[in-house]
């Protein structure tokens, strides 16, 4: 690593630190102590975030089609000129 280490424990960069790889790896090594122990763990799963609210569920897939629709319609209109 060059200096500065980019980790989810950390806030921001640890610059030239190896306390939040430390950090994790305490976590990863109580989880799997306990996983291995009792089956289950006591540290939550991250949630997954809540979707967008202004995009539609289908919005990437109308917008492939209004992009392919368009390259349709330009190929088109080239080739009737």
């Amino acid at each position: 690593m060059n200096g500065s280490v980019d980790c989810g424990v950390c806030v921001g960069k640890c610059e030239g630190s190896n306390g939040g790889r430390l950090k994790l790896l305490q976590i990863l090594a109580v989880r799997r102590s306990q996983l291995a122990s009792t089956g289950k763990t006591e540290i939550p799963v991250p949630q997954t975030p809540p979707p967008h609210p202004g995009y539609a569920p289908n919005a990437a897939f109308h917008a492939i089609k209004r992009h392919a629709l368009e390259v349709i319609n330009q190929r088109d209109a080239v080739v009737s000129t």
